[in-house]
């Protein structure tokens, strides 16, 4: 016998999708869908799931899902409930199939932004780490009357100096200056050489 691959869920499949028009009992509550049901339970607060209820619309629901904070068990919990409806009946096995891969699509989205979330929390310490230790120093040499190699190794980790450049007609040379904890500072390279040619003018 030839097998249907079911490749859309319209039509007499619509059915099949997860927004499809059904009610979903859960915790005293009844859903009109099972996304609506689904994303309602990632939560214990009554007003987060009263709002999966009334969202206007499945797009609007899912923003709730992504937004609210996840209960601690909802790892554990989430693939038991979509299981308990499939072997309930009160879902078809192909929605429960669909279902389940929403969701493994949803664990690896989330993984990848508590990944993110913190490395960038690891970035901002850091910064803050290296601005501190920058500021200590600046603190250190407040009314400080004379420049010494040891004050300007403290502050300076490297400069670079780079090859003239004259492709414009007139010879520019590029200089960095790497300072400790911050790295480079970026400044419009264009009004520094203005600044240097009015200054050459009047000297």
């Amino acid at each position: 016998m030839e097998k249907t691959v079911i490749d859309s869920f319209k039509g007499k499949y619509a059915f099949l999708d997860n927004d499809f028009p059904c009610f979903i009992y859960h915790d005293g509550m009844r859903f009109s869908s099972c996304n609506r049901a689904y994303h309602a339970s990632k939560s214990f607060d009554v007003r987060h799931r009263i709002g999966c209820m009334l969202a206007p619309d499945s797009k609007a629901v899912r923003t709730l899902g992504r937004k609210v904070e996840l209960r601690e068990d909802w790892d554990k919990i989430k693939l038991k409930l979509i299981y308990e409806d499939d072997i309930s009946g009160a879902i078809s096995h192909e929605r429960f199939l669909k279902l389940f891969a929403e969701y493994e699509a949803e664990q690896k989205e989330l993984t990848e932004k508590v990944k993110a979330d913190r490395e960038m929390v690891n970035a901002y310490e850091q910064d803050k780490a290296d601005f501190d230790s920058f500021a200590a120093v600046i603190r250190k040499y407040v009314g400080v009357t004379e420049l010494t190699p040891t004050i300007v190794n403290e502050f300076v980790k490297k400069i670079i100096v780079h090859a003239p450049d004259k492709s414009r007609g007139h010879r520019r040379q590029k200089i960095q200056i790497i300072w400790n904890f911050v790295g480079e500072l970026k400044q419009d390279e264009d009004k520094q050489t203005i600044e240097r040619q009015r200054k050459s003018r009047t000297a």
